[in-house]
């Protein structure tokens, strides 16, 4: 997933954080634990290398609060500014909107991590055809059988298609195609 302020929007899927969050120790410990999840191997307590962060962003609270000051703090001395992370360790993208709703989001805080891209964006057509020579489209097809859209999902899925790999019938999969071809509800 791409976090890209300027580019089309997909849709996410927020995941309530582990522990409440009272003080920028706790944060720092959920920031930590993401980044763990993400970068399997990096050093423990940390939350980025040169590759990618982990960023905040924060709702309704004013930009002089304690956890605010205590992140931006903690990101200086232990954050990589990437893209869509600023200096500061804040995400500078829009607030989610609910789908089918249209209202904000109604949660405090989001925790993300962002990727620094190795290249230019792949188009659509490379991505699918990079899943059908590599063999990774589980990755895909689980984005989209658990909500993670992108405004490309369509495109890659007709490459995919029209490729027909004999994986494309597998069971495992029928669950996001019956959502790509829209005979199951979505997200």
């Amino acid at each position: 997933m791409t976090l890209d302020a300027e580019s089309a929007t997909g849709q996410a899927v927020l995941v309530p954080l582990k522990n409440s969050i009272h003080n920028i120790a706790d944060l720092i410990l959920e920031a930590q634990a993401l980044w763990r999840a993400e970068a399997r191997g990096e050093t423990r307590g940390s939350i980025s290398a040169s590759w990618g962060t982990v960023g905040a962003q924060f709702h309704g609270a004013p930009s002089g609060e304690p956890l605010i000051e205590g992140w931006r703090s903690y990101f200086a001395d232990n954050g990589t500014q990437i893209r869509p992370v600023d200096e500061a360790g804040q995400l500078q993208i829009p607030w989610p909107i609910r789908q089918g709703i249209g209202s904000r989001v109604d949660v405090d805080l989001i925790l993300a991590t962002a990727n620094s891209p190795t290249s230019n964006y792949s188009d659509p057509t490379e991505i699918g055809r990079s899943w059908l020579q590599a063999g990774h489209e589980e990755y895909f097809f689980n984005n989209i059988s658990h909500g993670i859209r992108t405004a490309q999902d369509l495109e890659i899925w007709y490459k995919l298609k029209h490729a027909a790999p004999s994986w494309i019938t597998a069971p495992r999969y029928k669950l996001a195609i019956e959502i790509l071809t829209g005979n199951q509800p979505q997200w």
